[in-house]
Parts: C-alpha cells; sequence; structure tokens
C-alpha cells in the first residue's frame, strides 16, 4: 500500500515537472521542494543557485547548506540531495537527482556583487547524466536585485541553455511591511521559452520571524496546486530547517531536511555563541587621515577610534591590547586615541599597552592604560615641554639677501624667523603659556590614571634626565617588564582562558546582510583640510570646496564634519571653503574637528561652522594677518649678475626678479618704497579687519571682544573653549556623533560614514624606499614655510608658522 503511495507522489510530481523537464538544464520551479520562499524573500536564497545576485548579501567566509528530500521512495529515502557553499560573493552548488537507476547531477559556480541597493551575478552550470536522461546542456545565468527601500525587493533571474536555444525568465517580489524581517511577503513566476503568457507559472508565500532565527514559511504553488509550509532554526553558526509539501487536499507529498553550518545567522542566543577575547591593536605603522590605495600600512584616525568604540560596547571583549612600542603622532592624535581608551576603560575593558622607550608624549598616552608593560632594555623620559624656533636673520643678511616683516599685530610672528635674532615679546609670551599648558595636561592626565605617582609628578620630571626599566618599576611608572613580541605567552599568563584577536577582526563571524533591505544607512561626509591654506596644494581649496559643495547638494548625506590640521595660508583658499559653509549655512550641520593646528587661516575655514570641536592641546586662534617681503640686497652683484628692465606703470618693476642660470631661483630686485610699504600695511588692515569682523558674527562676539583674542594669538583647546574660540573639548568620533544627533538620527541607529579627499594611489618616495632599503629624508618644514613664504612674497595672508605642524 505504502509503495503504491509513493508511486503516486512521484507521478503528480513529474506531471507538473513534465514542461520543465523538456528544458536541458534544471529550471526555477524544479527547486521548489528546496526553496523556502523566493530567493529575495529569504536569506541569501540557495546561495546563488537560484539567483547569484543574491551573493552579494552573504559577507561569511564559509557558509555551506545541506538539504535531502524523500521525494518519491520511502521517507528518509532520499532521493534529491544538494549542497550550497558561499565565500564572501561566491557560491559553488550541486544538485543530485535521482529516479531508479537514472538521474542527473547539476552543478553551478556563481559570483555576486554590488551594494545594498542594487546587486547583480552570475552563473556557469554542467550537467552531468545517467541512464540515458537528456539534460546535458551547459547553461548560464544573469541575475538582478533591487531594493530601493526597506519595503521592497524586487529580483529577477535569465539562464540560458549554451548548447540549444532553451531560456527561462523569472520574476520575483517580496515586501516587507514593517520595513524589518517580522513578515515578507513574495511572489515569484517563471515562463519557460515558447511559453504562453496565460501557462506561465507562479507562486505566492509568506515569511515570518518572530523572535531572531525562527522562521516560518509557506508558499503556495498556483499551477500544481501545491503548498509548501517549514520552518527554519538558526543558532547562529548553525541552522536547522525543514520543508514539507503538500497537494491541495493536505496530504504529505514530501519533506526536505537541512543542516547550515559556518556563517554567522540571527539567533536568540546571540550573547552565548562569541567566546570572550582581549582585542589587540598594533599602533606602530603610524596613524594619518588618509591612508594611500597601495603599499600603506599605516592606520587612519577615524578607523582607530571606530574600533576602539566597537570594541568598548562588544560584551565579548574583556580589553584592548596596544601596541605603542613606535607609536607617534602629533599630540592631539595621541590624545584622541587615549580619550577613546579611557572611554572604553569607564565600560569595565582591560587597557594594557606596551611600550619601549617612552618620552613624555608617549607616556602621556600610555598612563591611560591599566597596565603599562615596558621592554626590559627599555625606559621612560619625562622630559617635559619645550617650543624653539630657529632665525635667519644673520644668515640672510651674510647672504646679501633683503628680508622685510610687515607686522602690525604683537603676536602675529609667522615671520619673525627671518627678521629677529631670537623670540618677540609676543611670541615668547604665548608659546611660554602654550607649553605650560600641555604640562598641565599631562600632569593631570597623568597623576588621575597613575594614583601610584599622584602628587609626585613634579618630582619625576625634574629629579632624573630618565629612568631605566627597572627604575622605571621602582618607582611605579609602570606595571610590568615584557616585550611585545611576547605577547601570546604574556597574554597567556594574564589570562589563560580568553584568546586575543585583532581590533579590526572582532566580527569574527559577521552578521547576515540581509537585515534590512535597501541602503537604510544614513550617511555622514567627513572631509579633511590638512596642509597650508593654498588653492591647488595644501588643503587644495578649489577641490576641497567642490567637495564641500556635492556634500551639502546631496539628499543622501545628511551632515558633515569638517577636520582641520592647518596653520592658514592664502585667505582667498580660507574663504573659498568658509564661504561655502556660509552659504548652505542652516541646510544640514557642519561640525568642526580641529587637529593638531587650525589656526590663522585654519581658524578661517572654523570659523562658520554650527559645532567647534578641538583637542585641549590643539593650537586654535591665531587671527591675524602678516606679510614679508624677500628682495636682494647685493646677491647678484656678489655673483657677478647684472640685470637691466623697461616699464610703464608705477609699480611694475615691483617683484622684477633676476633668475640664476639652469636654476629657476631669483629674488625681486629691491625693496618697498614708503609708498608701497604703507599701501601694504593698508592692505594688511583692511583684511585683518575683515577676519575679526568675520568671526565675531560667525561666533556671535562683539568685534571688540575677538579683536581682543585676536592680534594673531594663538590659543590651546584648553583656553579656546573659555573663551569662546571653541565649543566643545572632543575627539573626531564625538563630532562625528554630534553631527548625527544634529541630523536627528537616532543614537544607536548606524551611520555609514562618506571619506574625502580619497587617498592618492601610493606614497613615491615611501614605495622608492622600501623597494631598495634606503631612507629618503621628508623635506623639512623650515624648508617648506621658507618655499611657501617666497611663492607668496609680499602677499598678506592670516598664517602662522608652519613649525606648529610637527608640534
Amino acid at each position: 500500500m505504502m509503495k503504491n503511495i509513493y508511486i503516486a507522489v512521484t507521478i503528480l510530481f513529474c506531471t507538473f515537472l513534465n514542461s520543465y523537464s523538456q528544458s536541458s538544464f534544471t529550471t526555477y520551479y524544479e527547486l521548489m521542494d528546496l526553496q523556502a520562499g523566493s530567493p529575495g524573500a529569504f536569506k541569501s536564497g540557495l546561495y546563488g543557485f537560484d539567483n547569484p545576485a543574491l551573493l552579494n548579501y552573504n559577507h561569511s567566509d564559509f557558509d555551506l547548506l545541506l538539504l535531502a528530500n524523500d521525494r518519491g521512495g520511502e521517507l528518509f529515502d532520499f532521493n534529491r540531495t544538494a549542497a550550497f557553499y558561499s565565500s564572501r560573493g561566491f557560491g559553488f552548488g550541486i544538485l543530485n537527482n535521482k529516479f531508479g537507476d537514472q538521474g542527473y547531477t547539476d552543478y553551478r559556480i556563481s559570483s555576486g556583487f554590488g551594494d545594498r541597493i542594487f546587486s547583480m551575478g552570475f552563473t556557469y552550470g554542467w550537467t552531468s547524466t545517467r541512464g540515458g536522461i537528456d539534460r546535458s546542456s551547459n547553461m548560464m545565468a544573469v541575475g538582478g536585485l533591487y531594493r530601493p527601500n526597506a519595503y521592497l525587493s524586487i529580483g529577477g533571474n535569465y539562464s540560458f541553455a549554451l548548447d540549444n536555444s532553451d531560456d527561462e525568465l523569472v520574476g520575483e517580489v517580496g515586501i516587507r511591511p514593517f520595513g524589518n524581517e517580522l513578515i515578507t511577503l513574495f511572489a515569484d513566476a517563471s515562463r519557460l521559452k515558447g511559453q504562453d503568457f496565460e501557462d506561465v507559472n507562479w507562486s505566492a508565500g509568506v515569511i515570518v520571524e518572530p523572535l531572531a532565527g525562527i522562521r516560518i514559511n509557506a508558499r503556495h504553488f498556483a499551477a500544481m496546486e501545491m503548498t509548501t509550509v517549514g520552518v527554519n532554526i538558526s543558532s547562529g553558526l548553525n541552522g536547522l530547517l525543514g520543508i514539507n509539501v503538500m497537494d491541495k487536499g493536505g496530504k504529505s507529498l514530501s519533506n526536505t531536511y537541512g543542516i547550515r553550518v559556518g556563517g554567522m545567522d540571527r539567533t536568540m542566543i546571540e550573547d552565548v555563541l562569541l567566546s570572550k577575547y582581549y582585542a589587540t591593536l598594533d599602533l606602530s605603522s603610524g596613524v594619518k587621515y588618509v591612508k594611500n590605495m597601495w603599499f600603506d600600512n599605516s592606520q587612519t584616525l577615524l578607523n582607530i577610534l571606530t574600533a576602539i568604540d566597537k570594541a568598548g560596547n562588544d560584551k565579548s571583549a574583556m580589553g584592548i591590547v596596544i601596541n605603542a612600542t613606535q607609536f607617534s603622532a602629533s599630540r592631539s592624535i595621541m590624545w584622541e586615541i587615549r580619550n577613546k581608551l579611557d572611554e572604553a576603560k569607564s565600560k569595565g575593558k582591560k587597557i594594557i599597552i606596551f611600550i619601549e622607550r617612552a618620552n613624555i608624549d608617549q607616556y602621556h598616552f600610555a598612563s591611560v592604560a591599566d597596565e603599562i608593560v615596558l621592554d626590559p632594555q627599555g625606559g621612560v623620559t619625562l622630559e617635559g615641554f619645550a617650543m624653539g624656533r630657529s632665525f635667519y636673520k644673520n644668515l640672510l643678511e651674510k647672504a646679501d639677501i633683503g628680508y622685510e616683516e610687515l607686522r602690525f599685530y604683537k603676536y602675529k610672528s609667522a615671520a619673525e624667523s627671518y627678521s629677529r635674532e631670537n623670540f618677540s615679546a609676543g611670541d615668547r609670551e604665548q608659546r611660554q603659556r602654550i607649553v605650560d599648558e600641555w604640562y598641565e595636561l599631562v600632569k593631570n592626565d597623568v597623576s588621575n590614571s597613575r594614583k601610584s605617582i599622584s602628587g609626585n609628578f613634579d618630582n619625576l620630571v625634574n629629579d632624573e634626565l630618565g629612568y631605566l626599566a627597572k627604575d622605571a618599576l621602582d618607582k611605579k611608572l609602570v606595571d610590568k617588564l615584557d616585550r611585545w613580541n611576547n605577547i601570546k605567552k604574556f597574554m597567556k599568563n594574564y589570562d589563560r582562558n580568553t584568546g586575543v584577536r585583532s581590533i579590526y577582526n572582532i566580527d569574527k563571524y559577521p552578521m547576515p546582510f540581509d537585515d534590512k533591505w535597501g541602503d537604510s544607512e544614513k550617511r555622514i561626509a567627513v572631509i579633511y583640510a590638512e596642509g597650508v591654506c593654498a588653492l591647488n596644494s595644501g588643503i587644495n581649496a578649489r577641490l576641497l570646496s567642490e567637495i564641500l559643495r556635492k556634500n551639502y547638494e546631496s539628499s543622501s548625506v545628511s551632515a558633515i564634519v569638517l577636520r582641520i590640521d592647518s596653520p592658514g595660508g592664502d585667505a582667498m583658499a580660507s574663504d573659498y571653503i568658509s564661504s561655502v559653509i556660509a552659504e548652505y549655512k542652516g541646510k544640514k550641520p557642519l561640525i568642526v574637528s580641529q587637529g593638531q593646528v587650525a589656526a590663522s587661516g585654519g581658524y578661517w575655514l572654523s570659523m562658520e561652522a554650527d559645532k567647534i570641536f578641538a583637542a585641549p592641546n590643539t593650537i586654535t586662534g591665531s587671527i591675524g594677518v602678516i606679510s614679508s617681503w624677500f628682495y636682494d640686497k647685493g646677491l647678484k652683484d656678489s655673483l657677478g649678475i647684472t640685470y637691466d628692465i623697461v616699464k610703464k606703470g608705477k609699480y611694475a618693476d615691483l617683484g622684477a626678479s633676476y633668475q640664476l642660470p639652469f636654476i629657476p631661483i631669483g629674488l625681486p630686485l629691491r625693496n618697498f618704497t614708503e609708498d608701497e610699504r604703507n599701501q601694504r600695511e593698508k592692505q594688511i588692515r583692511a583684511l585683518y579687519n575683515e577676519f575679526v569682523t568675520k568671526v565675531a558674527e560667525s561666533r556671535k562676539m562683539t568685534y571688540e571682544k575677538v579683536d581682543e583674542l585676536g592680534e594673531g594669538r594663538v590659543w590651546t583647546g584648553t583656553d579656546a573653549i573659555k573663551n569662546g574660540l571653541i565649543d566643545e573639548i572632543g575627539t573626531l568620533y564625538d563630532a562625528i556623533q554630534f553631527a548625527k544627533s544634529e541630523a536627528g538620527i537616532p543614537k544607536d541607529k548606524k551611520v555609514k560614514l562618506l571619506e574625502f579627499p580619497t587617498g592618492n594611489l601610493f606614497d613615491f618616495t615611501s614605495f622608492l624606499g622600501n623597494i631598495f632599503s634606503v631612507n629618503i629624508p621628508r623635506i623639512d618644514s623650515s624648508f617648506e614655510e621658507l618655499k611657501f613664504l617666497l611663492e607668496n612674497n609680499g602677499n598678506p595672508m592670516p598664517v602662522m608658522s608652519i613649525d606648529y605642524l610637527g608640534l
């Protein structure tokens, strides 16, 4: 009796599939007993076997789905088995069908790519047959998936034989009424070559996910008058599924059983799946704002801050272990990373930092740790802080080069390296204030973090030149002596039950990409203005202003964060940027994050922002204008060069310059006349007046208040928040979070960060150095300053000394 029933089941299936079996490759609805729903409606479908575009949504390194169906045989007598494998956009599937002594096996290789809104994929397949079954054509398929929002998914797949004219066109649609995975409605249809439209087969169904990882599905096939129901249960890295095929009377026709292993899936028990770990962060390769695309192993500040934040909020992360043995960065960047580590520490994460030969800046950074580990042959130097600069007045005089400093403001000292033999009173005052503030910042931070040396910091700085490893341990400056290359052994002794994992790989098992349809993530643009303010170099103001404008105009960008690290320069370049910010003010939030230096023209870039963030050791302010003039004072005579000129126009010869043979270098032939100098002074004062007025208007201060803070005076972030030049002490990450809030984006909602400008292809000098194992020296900042001043000889400029960039 049972045998007769199974024979009847086989006949029923074969009756429906007869039209499809005429095709020389396996068609869409021949997979009906293996599918929980339309491919676009249920996870990643059959990993590219049904629609290769779905592979774009599978980000696991390894995901394997094994299926077996007892169609046409005894219970658990599997005549139809399948294995579907995927790995980050690649899929491979095997489907075996057995009919007594006959059968065939399909093999398909697929690849998918795209983004959350649109993806495509391609498939190549071939078939091996047994017992004389005629289904031997190789095939190809192209699939597409369009998800414009969280509610709608539209998919399609076109398959065609390579050995004949057989083809199939499949269309599908999915709807999520609530914009999430709770309920998914779907429908699909398939048309074979030569099939009339009224004969097109279609199905419709629903998938319900009442709890994370538990899915119940039902699907009705119109032409067959059959229904499938199923359940899928995920335990995270593994899953079980079952599908039952019924006729229109509800009688069971076959069962499909499945097991999935590998890729992470939603689950109610997620928290117990991931093992505890310590995240490791290697800071020895340097920190930048933007990386080169090739041959650059450095890290970006934003990536570091984001990774620390992620580890700090990960329940499985016990702490963060950092290699700071060769860590070198600006003081503001060091503070920002330290601040983020302190935040993770406040959430219960242990911070362990390895150092070798730490100066006061590196020790300040390391002091945030619960445990500082010093190399046994290393040491700690708490040297304090000093600021100095070189002066070239006598050098220029000996070289017969004249120099005129057009300075009318007490603290505007950018040009005094070439006009003086030592600090002016104003520059000495402001520089002393800076080192005092830096010292107090380090003293307070170290004393708060290292209670063992609280109250003894000044003595540690002033009593010894430095401390070797054992002395540093005795003085409680560090907690242990060990070496970074012993990290594995160190961590086993520290916590033998907890492993270590790179902080950039804490998502060991990436969650599925299908949680949300469409590109529902809001976007925040992070734009970097780094270097001197110049139109075609430095901050590259022409390009940067267009980037800024495009992000203001883009409806997909919710807010903008402008990171500034600039000592100023050309007022026109600064105004290129600030005028765009002023033009679009109120359209969307623009938040400024100041780096090590955002002063003079760098502050001009900042002033129109809705909010200004800075580090406590940032150098900002320097609201002022200066000019200078290099000219020949006998050098050409010493070199035996003569020069002649004709002119029409009173000032035509101002700037007329000879050139050295074969070298495009020369100097103006004369200094300013009294008339010319007076006119230049008038221009400088007019530009200063404009600068102060703009700051007063944008920062809602009086002109007199800004003038009092101005005169070229530089301020630390600590002082600037007191006098109103900035709004918050905080990191780049803090600025982004504030921008997110101002844009009305909920705190727990993820955002996509778009960084501009993109990095160069590669750094040619670093590339050559690595290839030939030579050290190619970087251009010294004093040379860069001289070059910039010569290029802008005589121009009034809101600029401070470039030597601040190296602080």
